[in-house]
């Protein structure tokens, strides 16, 4: 088979004097050599099976504003010219570089199996097109909950990675204890730091697994995949004096369908009439995840009687994204707002949640451990259970993941969760105060029961995890504390569960303790203090009546949103300085005396004694919070009734 290289084509490319001007020469170059080896191959030649789009199919004022854009994406149809196209459906990227002292793919050495720790504008649920990110990067965030990592705006150069702890989970949002901090405009400077970006925005668009492409410098060649579980790279090549390893990754890119692109196959344009099949055959994804549905072949378990309007499903249409994945190698959760399919064939009117998540096997699933809970706590408490009725687990074996034979340390041993449960509503959504109360009272006693009689701690308390059912037959509100799936079981000689290098939690909310390093075991007290921290925010923040909260971050706790650092100097300094609190909206005056300074006081004291002071294995500041809570729920249900 001849695969010489268009000599004219060969001599555009090597003349070339910018990256831009690198894109019409590769171009011709790949799409000639790719039709070489086709009609060699006796296949049509006249239906490639994807479409090379480049920032010379766009505007050239346009053009100047996207320098950084990955500069060449491959897509499964055509699209008009000067339109971007939509991140959902880029089957391929590739990044070139203008470099006449190609580097080789030194950026990946900065990927290991760890979370990548970058940040992604995620303001919209809505596709987003394939533009240049912005330089000023903002706090991820879907239906008005903030999921920032680091919260804090910076531009790309003052982001930073580094080589980190194998155990690190980058949904905990903490930035990642760093082996050997390696600041991210360094790789910038070597100009390979988009491609991780661009990854990004195609993990997020879609539901998606993986995303694969090429970084072409100047005439190396490196193939690469970067995932939700890990980034693999191939070996680099020169495609000039080999041009065979370019025909031969062109072709298999070409011939790439959906399933070996990354794309879930059990998100489906339609919905099976039969039992659902993964359709791994139709080449091209869905347009958006919106108007379209996850199908599996596990039917929903029976839901309680509590739960009566929400029968067994396996298949959902979703209706609208709460989530979408704004890192690499880590959780990379994803919430849709779904309806179920009926055993009519309709679709519930009632709203579900379908969550989607990658923590690591080893962490018990939330399913086994809400039925743990179900089994050891009393009936009273179910009302604060969230009623999951579905759950399923894929492992990388399941996927056919591109990385199921390498070993757990090159993808950290991690599971596809698949959950699904009732809409609840927001913290912030209460209604008014006295509902809010007792939302966050319901959750806190249901949370010493799974403590206390369950063995069970929860350890990623955030105001996203407390949710409210409105509504209820007694005319109240019901508090649902959510997203077990960090939990574990306490260890029974030390009462807590061993910190690791594995840091759980949301920051904003995590204990001073945890975040300072300070504390060996997390403790009940620990997630004590984060519902504390919750109830501060929601005083700066929570508009009840307008069932709304603030979109900008108070300036009192706007650091707790920042690094580390900011966050232990901004809660030293709410428990040092008397006039942070009193700045909380005037709604909540109320709750700043009757609840917010009273637990202030308590845990101040319990901070400069060290709660050393135990009774009966339990320290003193546990319980006196246990008792002016269990005291103030009394009073608000006597309220509310």
């Amino acid at each position: 088979m001849d695969l010489t290289l268009d000599s004219a084509d060969l001599d555009r490319y090597e003349k070339a004097n910018s990256q831009v001007a690198l894109h019409g020469p590769y171009k011709a170059l790949t799409e000639k050599l790719l039709s070489n080896v086709l009609r060699n191959l006796q296949e049509p030649v006249d239906t490639p099976k994807d479409v090379i789009w480049s920032q010379e199919d766009i505007s050239p004022t346009e053009t100047e504003s996207y320098e950084h854009v990955s500069n060449l994406v491959h897509l499964w149809t055509p699209i008009p010219t000067n339109e971007h196209p939509d991140w959902a459906v880029v089957k391929h990227l590739v990044e070139m570089k203008h470099n006449k002292k190609p580097t080789g793919p030194s950026f990946f050495k900065h990927f290991k199996a760890s979370s990548l720790y970058l940040q992604r504008d995620n303001q919209t649920a809505e596709p987003r097109r394939c533009k240049y990110l912005p330089r000023r990067l903002v706090p991820a965030s879907c239906e008005g909950i903030v999921t920032t990592r680091t919260g804090k705006k910076r531009t790309i150069e003052e982001a930073a990675i580094g080589d980190v702890d194998e155990d690190w989970d980058s949904d905990s949002e903490l930035e990642p204890p760093v082996k050997k901090r390696a600041r991210l405009d360094k790789i910038v400077r070597n100009r390979y730091a988009q491609v991780a970006f661009n990854a990004v925005e195609c993990l997020a668009a879609m539901s998606r697994f993986h995303v694969s492409g090429l970084l072409v410098d100047q005439w190396n060649v490196t193939p690469w995949v970067i995932g939700l579980n890990d980034v693999v790279c191939a070996s680099s090549f020169c495609f000039d004096s080999d041009p065979a390893k370019l025909a031969l990754v062109l072709y298999a890119m070409n011939k790439c369908d959906r399933l070996h692109a990354g794309f879930d196959p059990r998100l489906q344009a339609r919905p099976s009439e039969a039992a659902p099949k993964p359709n791994v055959e139709r080449m091209g994804p869905v347009d958006s995840v919106i108007g379209s549905y996850f199908e599996y072949d596990k039917p929903a378990s029976t839901p309680d009687e509590s739960e009566n309007t929400i029968p067994p499903m396996t298949c959902f249409k979703v209706t609208g994204v709460i989530r979408r994945p704004d890192a690499l190698v880590g959780r990379g959760t994803a919430v849709y707002r779904v309806v179920s399919r009926l055993s009519s064939g309709s679709f519930s009117d009632a709203p579900s949640v379908l969550k989607l998540s990658w923590p690591l096997e080893r962490f018990p699933p939330e399913n086994e451990i809400l039925a743990h809970l179900k089994n050891a706590l009393p009936k009273k408490s179910f009302a604060h259970f969230p009623g999951l009725f579905f759950s399923v687990t894929f492992t990388p074996d399941d996927l056919s993941l591109p990385w199921k034979n390498l070993s757990t340390r090159n993808h950290g041993g991690r599971v596809l969760r698949v959950l699904a449960s009732p809409y609840y509503n927001k913290l912030w959504e209460a209604g008014s105060i006295e509902n809010f109360k007792k939302a966050w009272l319901d959750c806190l006693e249901f949370h010493y029961l799974a403590f206390k009689v369950g063995k069970v701690l929860h350890r990623d308390l955030s105001e996203n995890n407390l949710m409210v059912l409105l509504q209820c037959p007694d005319g109240t509100v019901n508090g649902i504390l959510n997203d077990w799936d960090m939990a574990e079981f306490v260890d029974a000689t030390v009462n807590g569960v061993a910190v690791t290098d594995h840091h759980i939690g949301t920051p904003a909310f995590m204990a001073f303790d945890l975040l300072y390093g300070a504390a060996k075991v997390h403790y009940f007290r620990h997630d004590l203090e984060s519902f504390f921290y919750i109830l501060v925010w929601a005083a700066f923040h929570y508009n009840l009546e307008a069932r709304t909260k603030d979109e900008v971050p108070h300036e009192q706790v706007a650091k707790w949103l920042g690094t580390k650092e900011d966050i232990v100097a901004s809660k030293r300094q709410l428990m040092e300085d008397n006039d942070v609190v009193d700045h909380v909206k005037e709604e909540w005056k109320g709750v700043l005396e009757e609840w917010i300074k009273p637990l202030r006081a308590l845990l101040s004291n319990a901070k400069h004694d060290g709660t050393k002071d135990k009774v009966g294995g339990v320290d003193t500041w546990t319980l006196k919070v246990e008792r002016f809570c269990l005291g103030s729920k009394k009073e608000t249900l006597s309220r509310v009734s």
